[in-house]
């Protein structure tokens, strides 16, 4: 008997399926809600990481919640992009009143990434969503604006990231690349709702 259970155990990768073992595209997905540690959740979605060959992400659910204003994380292509594509989203009536890189510059060198940056944004006055779009709702109006901007600027630029409480951490690289690249021990601490911690791009 225990012969043939030694007989019959396959491989992960088998397990997996897919011609190599796992099919290009398969997912990886840790989630937590409640009172957990960051770190042991980083730690743990690890293990899932042979599964996400292209790429890894986190989402933090109430990283920005002591935060009034909606925050961005925007990749750009290029850096020649960048004023071009915060005109276009300052023409939304919206103000960005900060703009920080997200990404420590050393880590470009290190690393084939595009620019990514985070901005804190303030919505228009409900008089003025109801004058361009007959909006009442911010979040509605964000959100439709963040829609258009990422199917018109598909080639420049991405917002990955959009809320007033929530982030998300990704790039095409793996999840320890990812937690070195946005520092997120530095996040520790804080208090989250939520995590969401996907390996395969993209997670937003």
């Amino acid at each position: 008997m225990e012969e043939l259970l030694y007989k019959n155990d396959i491989d992960i990768e088998t397990f997996s399926g897919g011609k190599k073992g796992i099919p290009q595209g398969a997912c990886g997905l840790l989630a937590a809600v409640g009172d957990f540690s960051l770190d042991a959740l980083l730690k743990s979605a690890m293990c899932l990481q042979y599964r996400g060959r292209i790429g890894a992400g986190v989402t933090l659910k109430g990283i920005y919640k002591d935060n009034s204003f909606y925050v961005f994380h925007i990749m750009y292509r290029s850096q020649h992009k960048v004023s071009e594509l915060e005109h276009v989203i300052n023409s939304w009536g919206v103000h960005i009143l900060e703009s920080q890189d997200l990404v420590a510059k050393r880590y470009y060198y290190e690393y084939d990434l595009p620019i990514i940056k985070r901005y804190f944004v303030t919505p228009p006055t409900l008089e003025e969503m109801m004058y361009r779009g007959k909006i009442k709702d911010d979040y509605v109006y964000i959100m439709k604006h963040v829609a258009k901007f990422n199917k018109d600027f598909m080639d420049d630029a991405r917002i990955f990231s959009s809320s007033k409480e929530n982030g998300t951490f990704l790039t095409a690289f793996e999840l320890t690349d990812i937690i070195k690249i946005y520092d997120l021990p530095k996040y520790e601490q804080e208090y989250y709702e939520a995590c969401l911690i996907h390996l395969r791009w993209p997670t937003s």
